[in-house]
């Protein structure tokens, strides 16, 4: 039997003894240090949908994920550098947003109750000494202030792990969630008078109410554009047989507005019949007003009930403005006149005095004021009960006692020169057509006679106001 040797070399030998070495010891894991964020509903972020101003979004729900196999303590914080700000450069208040956690972790969430997300950066969870890996549920909701002007809001949140102690080979791990809040637009007008009714009841003029008025409260809901609140006379105020209240007649006064300019503010002006500013918001937010009409005719105007209409318009480049005109109604009722006013020299008599002498004459004047707003022609008659006598029965010769009229404007004075006063009824003036109002003097005149008897003498007159 032959054998044979073949011989390797030295070299050769140890070369695959120090590969075989080299393939069989593992290789040093990796580190890992990881933050993962993710939205429940969006997949980049958190997105506030249709907020009103005024109230809480639904909440929105994000769950922090963090992986490390890195044996020392970490911090996660949050970052916010701008506000959430819309497409107009308004911007949500700090402290709108906020965050909370539900959540049990390993580590310490400093979320638990709820806490503003505020600017600049803020620890929110710190690890267990270990750094070992959590997960937990950041919760946030946004309180939309009242008056927030509307639009699509938006800003970036930083979520930054970092290890609490330099590590080699490990460093801060990043998550941006983009923020988006929609605030919705709106706009809404709310007029009502003390009563809560949709309309202007100025109520009753009479001989005892000469100006007669309503407030109109008026509460503008706004987050939108600017607007401009015009205001015209629709209708004017009419009777049932065509009798209108003069526009000079019918004012208004605007009181509050503080975010706006009112055009009659403490200043009345008569209610147009065409279009004109009443107030304008060059900010766009709410605000509220009250505009306050006054009716004070004329003493010629006639009785009736007038009715009318006042037309409200927004102006605005708002979408969700109204575009039709809000149509208030107004009433004002004008009740009958028909009246004397009698002032007397002595306040309750006509008193000529004593007279010592014959023949003495002496004259006192009388004033009387018709009130009428009938629209119909009328008479003032006189009435006098009996000749001027003294208790004994004597009495002065008609002659002796005289009247006449003076100073009429509009209509007829029965006499303009000295008659003597008779007894019975006699009328003193005729009104013109139309019954107009009317102020006069009657001017009474006694004379004593030649051989006058001693004591008092009198009469009683009278005024009627009739109708023709």
């Amino acid at each position: 039997m032959e054998i044979s040797v073949k011989l390797f070399s030295r070299d050769f030998f140890v070369r695959v003894i120090l590969v075989g070495l080299f393939l069989g010891v593992p290789c040093e894991a990796h580190a890992v240090f990881l933050l993962n964020a993710t939205p429940t509903r969006e997949t980049h972020g958190i997105r506030f949908d249709d907020v009103k101003p005024g109230s809480y979004a639904r909440n929105e729900e994000v769950t922090i994920t963090m992986t490390s196999t890195v044996t020392t303590q970490y911090t996660i914080y949050q970052e916010m550098n701008q506000p959430l700000t819309n497409e107009t450069g308004a911007m949500i208040p700090q402290r709108s947003l906020i965050v909370f956690s539900p959540s049990s972790s390993l580590g310490t969430l400093k979320t638990q109750q709820e806490t503003p997300v505020l600017m600049g950066r803020t620890p929110i969870y710190t690890s267990n000494g270990a750094g070992d890996t959590d997960t937990f549920v950041l919760v946030f909701n946004i309180m939309i202030p009242e008056g927030q002007p509307g639009g699509l809001y938006r800003t970036m949140l930083k979520l930054i792990a970092q290890p609490v102690s330099s590590q080699p080979g490990v460093s801060q791990s990043t998550v941006i969630l983009n923020v988006v809040v929609n605030v919705r637009p709106t706009f809404s007008l709310n007029i009502q008078n003390s009563r809560g009714l949709r309309q202007i009841d100025l109520g009753r003029i009479s001989r005892d109410r000469l100006v007669a008025d309503d407030t109109l409260s008026v509460v503008v809901e706004s987050n939108s554009a600017a607007y401009t609140i015009f205001q015209e006379m629709a209708e004017p105020l009419t009777s049932q047989d065509g009798q209108i209240i003069n526009e000079a007649d019918l004012k208004l006064v605007a009181l509050g507005g503080d975010k706006g300019v009112l055009t009659a503010k403490n200043s009345p002006v008569s209610v147009p019949s065409n279009s004109e500013r009443v107030y304008v918001s060059d900010s766009g937010l709410s605000d509220s007003f009250a505009l306050k009409y006054i009716a004070s005719p004329d003493s010629t105007q006639k009785a009736g009930i007038y009715s009318g209409t006042v037309k409200l318009k927004v102006d605005s480049a708002a979408q969700n403005t109204p575009l039709q005109p809000v149509i208030i109604p107004i009433q004002l009722e004008v009740e009958p006149i028909f009246y004397l006013d009698i002032e007397l020299p002595e306040v309750t008599k006509v008193s000529f005095g004593v007279f010592k002498n014959a023949n003495e004459v002496r004259e006192k004047t009388v004033t009387v004021k018709v009130h009428s707003n009938l629209n119909e022609p009328y008479q003032v008659v006189q009435i006098v009960s009996n000749k001027i006598t003294s208790p004994q029965g004597h009495a002065l010769p008609p002659q002796n006692f005289t009247y006449f009229g003076s100073e009429a404007q509009t209509g007829t004075l029965a006499n303009l020169s000295p008659v003597a006063v008779r007894e019975g009824s006699e009328v003193v003036y005729t009104s013109n057509p139309r019954g107009a109002p009317e102020k006069f003097i009657l001017t009474y005149a006694l004379k004593t006679s030649e051989s006058p008897k001693a004591g008092p003498f009198s009469t009683i007159v009278k005024y009627s106001l009739t109708t023709v």
